[in-house]
């Protein structure tokens, strides 16, 4: 793995950790102590903060704690305003939004992800991370290979693969 590589970390990930779920706790620590080193930045996102803003609030201080320890991706917006079409007579009138989804958000949407998960996966994307790490098999793994196709740059991966990813001494 190229040095300073950025690595994504989606809310499930973020929730084991505070939750102190083995062996990801494990895969974790290894990639904290790399992020110490500078060969890896460890990132998360604001829709993490949004997701974790939903855990009931006996659960939710563990997680904010490990969520404040991380550093944010650039927040991009999933829609933009494109301006109003408007359409006025003598009775009223009408305005209406113009609005664009983000066309990789739209892509992943299509590949079978839900809203949430393509926007984690967007912003990990559109903000030149190499590995977006998660532990949602049931879904986003699910499409890792799809993903992976459509956007070569990132690797999509759980705790424990990176682990060994870190571990070995030679370029992957």
């Amino acid at each position: 793995m190229k040095e300073s590589a950025l690595v994504y970390l989606d809310t499930c990930v973020v929730s084991a950790l505070a939750r102190e779920e083995k062996p990801t706790v494990d895969a974790i620590y290894g990639l904290l102590e790399f992020h110490k080193t500078g060969r890896v930045r460890v990132l998360t996102s604001s829709v993490t903060r949004d997701e974790i803003d939903k855990i009931p609030e006996e659960h939710r201080r563990r997680h904010s704690v490990i969520y404040n320890l991380l550093a944010d991706v650039s927040y991009i917006d999933q829609q933009r305003l494109l301006g109003f079409h408007s359409q006025w007579g003598p009775s009223g009138g009408v305005a209406c939004p113009l609005i664009e989804d983000d066309a990789v958000w739209v892509r992943l949407h299509r590949m079978g992800l839900d809203r949430t998960d393509s926007y984690h996966v967007m912003l990990a994307v559109r903000n030149g991370c190499d590995v977006f790490l998660t532990c949602d098999e049931r879904t986003i793994l699910n499409h890792r290979v799809e993903i992976e196709a459509a956007f070569p740059r990132i690797k999509l991966m759980q705790p424990s693969e990176l682990q060994i990813l870190l571990a070995s001494p030679e370029e992957h």
